[in-house]
């Protein structure tokens, strides 16, 4: 629900002693303003339970959910599922959207319950709610959309294939998506970049918007489903009896089994059942709870926040809140378990699944080195680059180093493309067809080789950046200041943008199948495009490197020339030549460790054509002692090797940062503390604002 979220900015008096203490209090005056991060203060101390099960729940549906939609778009695209059921189609679709609105919630979460401001960035603020809005209003719509058809096909079974036909279903769900994008742009309007955060614009027009789309997608249409589910059941059991009336000369026995089978309905109309049934009862709730929040008010501001509890009014609005937690994540669930209907309704989906299943586990042991070795690295990435970005986003950190925006933008990347390498990994490795759907075989590979783009661009941005600030140390306030750096940025952006976008000539979804190379241009441009970018852009860079340590090392000797004991003492103990600044090191190490990680596979990948396969009519028991096979199978597993380390280099930059900046440590070890106080010692920490905890005594002492 949309509406939810909004930001109150009414005043409220507090005392100074109060544990949550909002960050606007104005001097002179004992005034301050009601914000989220006080509210979610004012929660954790009177219920921790609701934030403990927002916090612990709702991970657990990410998990489910982003596997088990992988595996149901894997299955109800296989050809054998598209052609015996119609709704396939809408299955796939409906399970796409639920992993796109998964990975928004993601973001929400990280802002509205983690205070990690996951959207508060200009522009990206706005399209946030668009696509999450976008994701949400789908689900109904396409529930509604295949519980029309089947209602139609039961009701008047003869112009069911008029209506099943899958050009149809096609159309269908295209004008759906456009009715959902619609309605979904108007959000652009309700929210917005203000005062350093992502915050409701409060117009009085989005705020009636909001209530009267969310009561009409999350209220009247699960409830036209509802009544159509009934209709369609009532015809099934009617069609049923009519076709056993018809039997005159049934026998007793044969007539007792039909009478058993009356309330039977077709498998593939027993899984929508099910499905839409438990979209509706997990949605109507939430509508009727976000319908019915008005009637719960906060109680007075001015009575100390460990004593709300006991306040009438506040206990009231406190319960209605512990509530609306609880059916948040039973309406969260519709998004992940899926899965579970379809295993449990739909024989030919368990027998697809136990099929994928068998062949997961019979797949030969040359993958095991990067089954095993790959999801580490995306834990790795995954934990360390949000908290990367969480921390070179701070102010102090981004006031102190002029290459903090080149180090974001580069853990962006680097996520983007570990979340993209799950796709890649799991069709090329696992052997489930992730890639093998119609226009996002090619999206992919462009989105996919623009994050492998990025990397040597940026790195060759600040190292660029670097070398002119140590050559021409007076023209580095003009090549180093921030706006500069912006648009550095999104120059090098559109420009792998632009290269990337070759990538939709080159791969191709035919014969239910994501292939490619498909041009002779196109192989041409990749070696050649895969050669100046993880070859010359890597050697490029090591030779600036050493030119800003040769003049790193002359302005340490020039500086240091006045004394001469100095200097021998220093060359002594061996830091003289080593003696860069902090920013310098760590831009350094950064970008070495991407160097020999990057040349080592454009190497391996430059010699893969010297390295021929054995011939095919070898058996395959026999293929390990054949030379010609034997040299492939070594070949292969250096390149695994080789993989495997480039891999790391999109998710360890952390480890660098941790060794060579001090003011990182430090802001990750405040983090910590406050993390450990939140969830263990004190739950009301101040969560904007590192280790700012009252203990039990402080507070009751303030009381």
């Amino acid at each position: 629900m949309s509406g939810s979220i909004q930001q109150n900015t009414s005043g409220i008096i507090l005392t100074s002693d109060d544990p949550c203490q909002p960050e606007g209090i104005t001097s002179g005056e004992n005034t301050s303003v009601y914000t989220y991060h006080w509210f979610i203060c004012v929660v954790s101390i009177n219920i921790p339970v609701a934030v403990y099960i927002d916090r612990i729940v709702t991970p657990i549906w990410y998990i489910i959910g982003l596997f088990g939609n992988i595996i149901i778009i894997k299955i109800w695209t296989s050809r054998r599922m598209r052609r015996n059921s119609t709704c396939a189609l809408y299955l796939t679709v409906l399970a796409v959207t639920d992993l796109v609105m998964l990975c928004f919630n993601v973001f929400k979460e990280l802002k509205f319950t983690w205070m990690v401001p996951s959207i508060d960035y200009p522009v990206w603020c706005s399209i946030f709610f668009v696509v999450f809005m976008f994701a949400q209003y789908m689900s109904p719509l396409l529930v509604f959309g295949f519980t029309v058809e089947r209602f139609v096909s039961i009701i008047d079974p003869f112009r069911s294939e008029r209506f099943a036909g899958k050009n149809r279903a096609r159309m269908e769900i295209i004008a759906l998506s456009i009715f959902a994008l619609t309605i979904s742009m108007v959000q652009i309007h309700g929210w917005g970049y203000m005062n350093g955060e992502c915050a409701g614009t409060g117009s009085h027009f989005f705020s009636i918007w909001s209530w009267v789309t969310d009561m009409l997608m999350f209220g009247a249409v699960p409830i036209t489903v509802l009544f159509l589910n009934m209709f369609v059941m009532r015809a099934a059991n009617q069609s049923i009896k009519l076709r056993n009336d018809s039997k005159v000369n049934a026998t007793e026995t044969t007539s007792v089994r039909v009478s058993q089978r009356n309330s039977k309905l077709s498998p593939s109309t027993l899984t929508l059942l099910w499905v839409s049934f438990y979209r509706i009862f997990t949605t109507l709730p939430v509508s009727v709870l976000y319908a019915t929040q008005s009637e719960f008010t906060e109680g007075p501001f001015d009575i100390p926040v460990p004593q709300m509890s006991a306040d009438p009014t506040w206990s009231k609005y406190f319960t209605w809140y512990t509530v609306k937690v609880i059916i948040d994540e039973i309406g969260l669930s519709q998004y992940s378990c899926n899965i579970f209907i379809y295993l449990a309704t739909a024989k030919r989906f368990r027998k697809q699944f136990y099929d994928l299943y068998r062949s997961v586990r019979r797949c030969k042991s040359r993958y095991l080195l990067t089954r095993f070795f790959t999801p580490f690295w995306y834990f790795i990435g995954f934990i360390g680059n949000v908290i990367t970005i969480k921390v070179w986003n701070e102010k102090r950190m981004r006031k102190n180093s002029t290459s903090a925006l080149y180090l974001i933008v580069l853990a962006i990347s680097d996520l983007l493309l570990l979340f993209l390498h799950v796709f890649k990994e799991l069709h090329f490795a696992w052997m489930i067809s992730t890639l093998r759907v119609p226009i996002w075989c090619p999206v992919f590979f462009i989105f996919y080789m623009f994050t492998q783009y990025m990397s040597p661009l940026l790195v060759f941005g600040f190292t660029l950046e670097r070398f002119i600030s140590t050559i021409r140390p007076f023209k580095s306030e003009r090549f180093s200041r921030h706006r500069r750096a912006r648009k550095e940025i999104c120059a090098i952006i559109l420009f792998a943008l632009m290269i990337s976008a070759v990538q939709y000539e080159g791969w191709i979804y035919k014969n239910g199948e994501c292939t490619g190379p498909r041009s002779a241009f196109f192989s041409v441009w990749s070696w050649t495009i895969g050669i100046v970018m993880f070859g010359v852009f890597p050697f490029t860079v090591f030779v600036l490197n050493l030119f800003v340590m040769r003049a790193a090392n002359k302005s340490i000797a020039l500086r240091e020339h006045s004394s001469e004991f100095r200097k021998a003492s220093l060359w002594k103990v061996g830091i003289c030549d080593s003696n860069l600044s902090p920013s310098t090191l760590t831009l350094l190490v950064v970008s070495f460790y991407r160097i020999f990680t990057t040349l080592s596979a454009t190497i391996v990948y430059t010699v893969q054509h010297e390295i021929p396969f054995g011939s095919f009519y070898t058996p395959v028991s026999q293929m390990p002692t054949d030379p010609t096979w034997k040299n492939y199978f070594t070949y292969f597993l250096i390149k695994q090797v080789v993989d495997e380390i480039g891999l790391s280099q999109y998710s360890c930059n952390i480890f660098i940062y941790l060794a060579t900046v001090k003011r990182f440590r430090a802001t990750i070890k405040d983090m910590f503390h406050s993390i450990h106080n939140f969830l263990f010692q004190k739950p009301w920490c101040h969560v904007k604002e590192y280790g700012r905890c009252m203990t039990s005594s402080q507070t009751n002492t303030a009381v």
